[in-house]
C-alpha cells in the first residue's frame, strides 16, 4: 500500500490594518474555489494576521479579506490573487538527477516513493511555473542538508536531520516574484559528517 499526498496546507498571510480613529477589533476572511462563489468566511480576531487552509491539487483558491473598527465599521473587501495548488512527485518525468541517486519504495511516502542520496555534491532538479514552491521531504537522525537555488540564486539551506523519522515533511518554501518558468535546485552538502537526503516531493502554487 501507499501513502499519496493530493494536498497541502495554505498559507494566507496579510499585513495589520490600521484605522485612524480606532482600533482594529477584527477581520472577516472568504475564500473562493475554482472561480466559484465566495464562502460565508472565517471571522478572526483583530490580532490575526494569518489564518491556514486545506488545499487539495488541481484546484484554484482565492481569498478576500476585510476588516472591522472597533465601532463596527467594515473596511471594503480586499482580494489576493488566486492560486492554483499542484504537486511534482520524486518520480516526475521533468525531475532530474545527478549520478549518485536511487530510488526507494516507502509506503508512507507521497506518491509511495523517496529519491535518497548520500553524496555529497549530488544534485536534484525542477523546471516549474509558477509563484509558490515548496520542498516536501523525510527527515531523521542519520540525514544531512542540502542547499536550495532558484534560477541560479542561493535561497537557503535545509536540513533533513531529525531526532526520530518524520515523513512527508515541509522543509523548505518560498514565494516567487513571477510564474516563471524557475528551476529549482536541490544540493546534497552535508552536516556534521552526514550526507543523506531523502526528496519527497515539490509542491507548486501558480
Amino acid at each position: 500500500w501507499s501513502t499519496r499526498v493530493t494536498g497541502t496546507r495554505l498559507l494566507v498571510a496579510w499585513r495589520k490594518a490600521t484605522d485612524a480613529s480606532s482600533a482594529i477589533a477584527g477581520y472577516q476572511l472568504q475564500s473562493a474555489l475554482d472561480g466559484g462563489a465566495w464562502s460565508s468566511g472565517l471571522s478572526l480576531g483583530g490580532a490575526m494576521t494569518a489564518a491556514t487552509f486545506n488545499g487539495t491539487y488541481g484546484h484554484r483558491y482565492q481569498f478576500r479579506l476585510r476588516a472591522r473598527d472597533a465601532a463596527g465599521n467594515w473596511s471594503g473587501w480586499q482580494t489576493g490573487a488566486s492560486l492554483l495548488v499542484s504537486g511534482a512527485e520524486d518520480t516526475t518525468r521533468s525531475m532530474r538527477y545527478s549520478a549518485g541517486w536511487v530510488r526507494l519504495a516507502d509506503g508512507l511516502a507521497s506518491g509511495g516513493s523517496l529519491h535518497e542520496t548520500v553524496r555529497v555534491g549530488a544534485s536534484a532538479s525542477l523546471a516549474v511555473t509558477g509563484r509558490q514552491v515548496a520542498i516536501v521531504g523525510r527527515t531523521g537522525p542519520t540525514s544531512g542538508a542540502a542547499d536550495v537555488f532558484i534560477d541560479g540564486l542561493f535561497r537557503g539551506r535545509i536540513s533533513f536531520w531529525s531526532r526520530t523519522v518524520i515523513n512527508r515533511l515541509v522543509l523548505f518554501s518560498t514565494t516567487l516574484r513571477s510564474g516563471g518558468p524557475h528551476t529549482i535546485v536541490i544540493r546534497d552538502v552535508g552536516a556534521a559528517g552526514r550526507t543523506r537526503i531523502d526528496l519527497d516531493a515539490i509542491l507548486i502554487g501558480r
